[in-house]
């Protein structure tokens, strides 16, 4: 066949049975089709997009479908059967939807497009956001209520309102954007840069600590321990008085 098929799977880790699977969407081979971003689970359901535009929620447990959308519009190039030529990216900076109060806000699938807040019942679009603050965001992370906007700026916005509480522009020195999936707790965020790895405060956007790195990665907190993880290699940082600790 020509076309690429993108599924969701779901498969019991105990012994590797197939539980379900759902189709998603399609593309030509020679396109950069079948892209996920990360799968965001919240309260018994799946939300889910591709680089088609095509954004969906389903269910959990057997992965039935409660809605599937194809956001048509020229900034995506799609045209009629859905196949759309998008950019080559990392996997790490592909948008998931956020699910917040309001419904689920899908950040911007191509650079300088708008972000979406879509019905969380009926994927149907509510409001288009075409500030710069969501243009820039490379992905978004809902922690306690608000929304943390991730790229070459960084920002905290209120999740009801929609409204920047803080944001800080990404400097030279600091690796100018991210490179990498940052961590979000609700009192730090561990941003990964080309060249540092940075703790900021999730109250005011200040750095509380940072590190040079030599090589950028995907960060995760485990027990007190900054994990970087890239294809080639684990690091592991750590402060001093924990290490003494130790």
């Amino acid at each position: 066949s020509q076309f690429q098929d993108a599924y969701i799977v779901c498969v019991r880790l105990t012994d590797h049975t197939l539980l379900w699977r759902r189709y998603l969407s399609s593309s030509l081979a020679d396109r950069n089709g079948g892209q996920f971003t990360e799968i965001v689970f919240d309260k018994g359901r799946l939300y889910v997009a591709d680089n088609l535009g095509a954004v969906a929620c389903l269910a959990g447990q057997d992965g039935r479908l409660y809605w599937l959308r194809v956001l048509q519009d020229a900034s995506r190039k799609i045209d009629a059967i859905g196949v759309g030529a998008f950019r080559v990216q990392s996997s790490w900076q592909a948008g998931a939807p956020a699910r917040i109060d309001a419904g689920v806000l899908l950040p911007p699938q191509e650079p300088n497009a708008s972000a979406l807040l879509l019905d969380a019942d009926t994927g149907q679009i509510k409001e288009t956001l075409k500030d710069a603050l969501w243009q820039q965001a490379e992905y978004l992370v809902p922690v306690a209520g608000d929304l943390f906007g991730v790229g070459q700026t960084v920002a905290r916005v209120d999740g009801a309102q929609r409204e920047p509480i803080w944001q800080r522009h990404m400097t030279r020195e600091e690796g100018i954007r991210p490179d990498g999936r940052a961590c979000v707790t609700p009192a730090r965020i561990v941003l990964p840069t080309s060249n540092r790895l940075l703790v900021l405060d999730t109250q005011t956007g200040k750095t509380l600590t940072e590190a040079s790195v030599s090589r950028p990665g995907n960060a995760v907190l485990v027990d007190g321990q900054i994990i970087l993880t890239s294809g080639s290699t684990v690091r592991s940082f750590m402060d001093w008085a924990q290490v003494r600790r130790n």
